[in-house]
């Protein structure tokens, strides 16, 4: 599995989460524009090798967002909170994640509203960016 098919698998098996986002509107970046909020899109931003004092690969570092749509500022705020309680602390022994670590990286939380549709007059979307630091050993 790769690291976004693990992080997949832990949203998805949040229920602080799908409470609010069905599985199928938890996605990674792709064909997600139609998707009715909430939704939530995930993705590594990006990647960050780790190397021991004589240089061999030791593992694999991202800088991970998760971000979360949602049509009021309470939904969104709510998801976000359940996303960091879902990530934040697992571990490489978890079951669903099979080698990787993750960590809440406090900073950017709400990153604003904005008009939907093509012109932007529609209703406003909010959007929560949450960002974490994930790590993989290598096998």
């Amino acid at each position: 599995m790769t690291v976004r098919e693990k992080i997949q698998a832990v949203l998805e098996a949040a229920g602080g989460v799908t409470a609010f986002v069905p599985t199928n509107r938890i996605r990674v970046p792709g064909s997600w524009q139609n998707l009715a909020r909430p939704y939530i899109i995930h993705f590594a931003a990006a990647v960050d090798p780790t190397h021991t004092h004589g240089g061999l690969a030791q593992g694999k570092g991202w800088s991970y967002q998760v971000s979360v749509f949602a049509d009021s500022y309470s939904t969104g705020d709510t998801i976000a909170r359940a996303v960091v309680t879902a990530l934040d602390g697992v571990h490489a022994d978890s079951p669903l994640t099979e080698g990787v670590m993750c960590m809440w990286e406090p900073g950017t939380w709400y990153v604003g509203s904005e008009g939907s549709g093509v012109d932007g007059s529609g209703p406003p979307i909010e959007h929560f960016a949450v960002e974490f630091q994930v790590f993989e050993g290598l096998a």
